[in-house]
């Protein structure tokens, strides 16, 4: 079975995605979903308002199949489940000594007689002890080493994509890479997959270059958020997406097959 593939990346300056199916071998009859994903930040001309200035923070790959099924421990960014957890263990120990001194005094006298004639004897004596406490302090800190994924597997045939510091997605996050390993669903009349590259207005930050020619007034918190949805409504309409929602499709590549 042949596959056609129909990328449609409008902003690729900002974001480039595609996809394709390849056949494991020519006994089977699973498949390799290998993707190319780059993403970086880019300046957009608006005509009526400015250069508009665009970063996407966090981003979420995610996956339509028809007809197929994603082969179990294929996932791309998906950690060995039940494996352990490596932990890194510092402990230090401060011991604290403090020392009491307590002091005693004592007085004796005494008289006696001798041929010469009575004596006597006076003595005023001190002594002193010391007496030590230890106090230990215990320090423990612990940490945990986990691996990263800029590109982790979710539920629902999604991948979040990320920037390990958290900074602006910049960087080409898979390089026809395999996303996944697939198979037949039995009795499909279709088979197809479709992959959108998606990301929250939240985790998009826009910068807006006005023109002198719209320069008034400054904006005020609330205009300034409102032009950003208005922006965002826009770049979602260039992408050719349905019904804007809070979500932002910036790519998609479609799989079909032939039959």
């Amino acid at each position: 079975m042949s596959f056609i593939t129909d990328d449609q990346n409008p902003l690729a300056q900002l974001v480039e995605l595609k996809s394709s199916l390849a056949l494991k071998d020519d006994t089977a009859d699973n498949h390799d979903l290998l993707v190319e994903l780059r993403i970086n930040p880019d300046e957009i001309e608006e005509d009526r308002i400015g250069t508009i200035s665009v970063e996407i923070l966090e981003a979420t790959l995610s996956v339509d199949f028809s007809g197929l099924k994603v082969a179990p421990k294929t996932r791309h960014g998906q950690g060995e489940t039940g494996g352990k957890t490596r932990k890194e263990l510092q402990r230090e120990t401060i011991i604290s000594t403090t020392s009491e001194t307590d002091k005693k005094k004592s007085a004796d006298a005494s008289v006696g007689a001798s041929a010469t004639g009575p004596e006597g004897k006076a003595g005023i004596g001190g002594s002193s002890s010391k007496h030590y406490a230890e106090t230990a302090m215990h320090r423990q800190s612990e940490s945990v080493t986990e691996d990263f994924y800029p590109v982790r597997a979710l539920s629902d045939d999604r991948w979040k994509v990320t920037m390990q510091d958290g900074g602006p997605l910049n960087d080409a996050f898979l390089d026809n890479d395999r996303l996944c390993e697939v198979s037949e669903v039995r009795e499909a009349n279709r088979k197809g997959a479709m992959t959108s590259l998606v990301a929250k207005q939240k985790h998009v930050k826009i910068t807006l270059e006005r023109k002198a020619s719209v320069i008034a007034v400054p904006f005020s918190r609330n205009q300034q958020a409102l032009m950003n949805i208005v922006i965002a409504k826009s770049l979602h309409e260039r992408s050719g997406s349905s019904e804007y929602s809070g979500h932002l499709v910036f790519s998609q590549s479609t799989i079909s097959d032939e039959g």
